[in-house]
Order: structure tokens, then sequence, then C-alpha cells
């Protein structure tokens, strides 16, 4: 028995493309349909369809398909796939920092898609009235269909055939086929990705001109305005209030990474989440109290799941009396117990666990930082250390050997030359955490 199970309407368009989408099961078997709500909606369903064969012969030299339709009384049925999308395919290489995997299957795409481009990009009339009056580039191919919406979300992927499930923007209309990939970098480009990607630039991987971004943006503008052609959607109002994008779930996961925890590490080493209580003084300084319920050997604190510079103001122990813990982490140490840490979860552990130790207070400054600026910054912290270490060894050994002293002494000149170079450089800039840090501790004394 057919039972609808999801249903979606796509009526804040214009008349002519009104329809509804359902995804159906009918005794375990899973498929799509899609139905116009208005007459022109039931036309522009009959045009998708006839789009399916041309498609198909369109796709056949390249990696991709054309998911399987058919077309009884006016309704379109698709199958439902259960394959993973493009578009997640790429997040989990992006999120695992596959970033060489990510651009092989990035290529596989832009070549593939630009395989169909075989023709001459020659506008016609309708063109100009989808995409606006200035949507030229001639110097562009075209495909004898074109599907502007071929973005990574609407391609399932397999080893051996990738398809198209979703291809409702289908017309023979010649587009510039640097248009449809602007497209797949428009609606993949979210500010956490773009975050993720380092040094990777999809304009560059995938061949499209940057200079001609505002041309394709405001093409798609003109298409988005064309298919809702005299309705006001949700959409468009809210741009009209002018309010600003917030990505929520993005901030929740960064607002939860950036939160400290504590873990304890018990004599048969098996683990125990230790109960914390953070409290924000002022200038990114925290105070953390951790109690300790149980007889712990080692305690692990991580200040934050993201890139951080932590100065260490504080760690005591609270038995009978306080205590300065002594501590090691697995960060890059720059003197005056600031520690970079240039890869996500960063610890502080502590060993220094008196009898009957029932509390630990742990106060520190926290500035995070961005992937890009890890290694400028570890490269810093570098020379940061080796002066700091050659500046110990001037004082245990002052007024010992004079000739050493010196020797000392030149490579610490050294070392500030290069700092002093570096100044000038782009690397300066990202060291501003960390110098604002020491001038902070330097105040405190």
């Amino acid at each position: 028995m057919k039972r609808v199970i999801y249903s979606k309407f796509s009526n804040d368009r214009n008349e002519a493309y009104k329809i509804r989408t359902d995804i159906c099961e009918d005794e375990g078997r899973r498929y799509v349909e899609k139905i116009g709500v208005t007459e022109g909606g039931r036309k522009h369903i009959n045009n998708v369809f006839s789009m399916y064969e041309g498609l198909k012969k369109q796709t056949a030299d390249t990696i991709f398909d054309i998911n399987k339709s058919s077309l009884v009384n006016g309704v379109l049925t698709l199958e439902y796939l259960y394959k993973d999308n493009l578009e997640k395919v790429l997040d989990e290489l992006l999120y695992s920092r596959k970033y060489n995997e990510f651009k092989e299957l990035v290529k596989k795409y832009t070549d593939n898609v630009r395989g169909m481009a075989t023709e001459k990009f020659e506008p016609e009339d309708i063109y100009y009235e989808m995409f606006g009056e200035n949507a030229d580039d001639k110097a562009s191919l075209s495909m004898p269909i074109s599907n502007i919406d071929m973005i990574f979300a609407n391609i399932m992927v397999d080893s051996y055939k990738w398809t198209v499930i979703d291809y409702e923007w289908s017309f023979p209309v010649k587009v510039p086929v640097e248009f449809i990939l602007y497209r797949t970098i428009l609606y993949y480009l979210t500010p956490q990705r773009k975050e993720k990607l380092g040094d990777v630039d999809l304009y560059v991987l995938m061949g499209v001109d940057k200079e001609k971004e505002d041309i394709y943006k405001s093409m798609d503008d003109s298409f988005q305005n064309y298919i809702i052609k005299g309705n006001t959607p949700l959409w468009k109002l809210y741009d009209v209030m002018g309010k600003p994008f917030y990505d929520m779930p993005y901030i929740a996961r960064l607002k939860k990474k950036q939160q400290p925890k504590a873990v304890g590490y018990l004599p048969d080493d098996s683990t125990v989440d230790c109960d914390i209580k953070v409290i924000s003084l002022e200038d990114d300084i925290y105070e953390l109290s951790v109690n300790l319920e149980n007889d712990l050997k080692i305690l692990r604190i991580d200040p934050s799941l993201l890139m951080s510079i932590v100065k260490v103001e504080r760690l005591l122990g609270i038995a009978d009396c306080e205590y300065e813990m002594k501590y090691f982490s697995n960060g890059t140490l720059g003197g005056d117990d600031i520690i970079l840490f240039s890869e996500e979860n960063s610890y502080i552990m502590t060993d220094d666990i008196k009898p009957g130790t029932k509390k630990v207070i742990f106060r520190y400054k926290i500035v995070h930082v961005g992937e890009r600026m890890g290694e400028p910054l570890k490269r810093v912290f570098d020379l940061y250390s080796k002066t700091h270490e050659l500046s110990h060894k001037i004082d245990v050994i002052k007024s010992e050997d004079y000739a050493v002293v010196m020797e000392l002494q030149a490579k610490i000149d050294a070392l500030d030359f290069t700092i002093e170079a570096m100044k000038n450089s782009t690397s300066w800039k990202v060291t501003k955490p960390i110098r604002s840090i020491k001038r902070k501790s330097k105040d405190d004394n």
C-alpha cells in the first residue's frame, strides 16, 4: 500500500513551476514522485521528463548517469537511491583533511562536466530572459541540454557511476559551462567549509575565472527571480528585511569545541570524566575548577578542541594546603608558560597529584586561532623557544665562561634578526596573539 513519508510543496515559484515532491513507500520500496499543482506546473513536469532521454545521451561517455524516470498520468516517478551524495563524500574528505583525495574527486567531477560541453555558446533570446541582459560569456562552451543544477548535493556516487538525481532545471538552452561549474562552487562554499578548505581554491581547481564571479552571481540571481516571477517567497522577504545570516548549527558546534573539559586516569588506566566549573574572568582569562572525586594518577585538561594559544597562569592542587603542580602538554612551548596548540584535541596533563587532593584550580588565558595560522605560528614559536632556551643557558653559566656566553649571545642575536625580518612578512601578522599574551604576562609581573 502506497504511503507518503515526506512531501515538499514548491509553491513559492511562478505559476509555471509550482510542483509537489513526495517521497513514497510501497511494500518496502521507496520512490520519488513529482506532480504539478498548477496547469503551468504540470507542463513543467512534462518538460522535465522530455529532457530525460537527451540527458542520458549527453552523459553516455561520462561518469554521470541520469536517474531513471517515468511519466504516467502527469506524475513523474524517479528512483530513490540509497547512496551518499557527492557533497557528503567531499565533506568527509575535507573534515578528515584528505585534501589530495578531495581534489581528485572535484577534478573528476569538473572534467566530466566539461566533457559534455562540446558546442559553441550561442545565446538565444530566452537565455537573456532567464539569466539577465549582461549574461554573455562568448568564450565559453555549452551543452546541447543545460542542467544548471548539477551541484554536488544532486549527485549520488558509487565506484562506477555518479547518478544525477534531480534534473528539474534542465533546458534545451545553451548555457556557458563555466556558469554551471560556478553554481556548484556557490552552493558548496558555506562559511564552515571555507574555513576547512585552507589553501584549496575551488575556483582554481575547477578552472572557473574568479574575475567573472560578479557576472555569474548576477546570472544566478536573475534565474532565481525568473522562476519566482510574480511571487514573493519567504526567503525573498528575509532578504528585504536585511537580517544577517547566522548558521546556528555551525555556531553551536564551534561553541561546543571551545568548551574545556577534564578527564581523570585511574590507577587501573580506566578514565572518568571530572566535574568542572568554569569562571570567565577578563581579557580571555578563565579559571577552571576541577573536582577530584577519585584517587587519580593523572589529570588531563583540554582547554579547547580548537587550535589555540594558551598561557598557563597557574595550576594549583588543593589538599590540606595549596601547591603548585607540574604539568606537560602536547603543544609547543614558547616560554613564560605560553603553549601553542597547532592541532585540534590539545591537552595539558599532570601526574603531580598529592594524596588527599580534592580539587585542582587551572587559571589560563586562551586565544583561538584559525587553521591557516597553525604552521606560521608554529615556526614563530620555535624561534621564541630557541631564544628562551639560549637565554636560560646564559643565565646558568653567566660569569663562568665568557667565550661560551658570547657564542650563545651571537646565536640569540641571529634569532632576533630572523624575528625582526619576519615583522615585515605575513607571518608576523599572525603572531599578534602571542605578543599580546606575552605583554600581559610581563605586566602581571
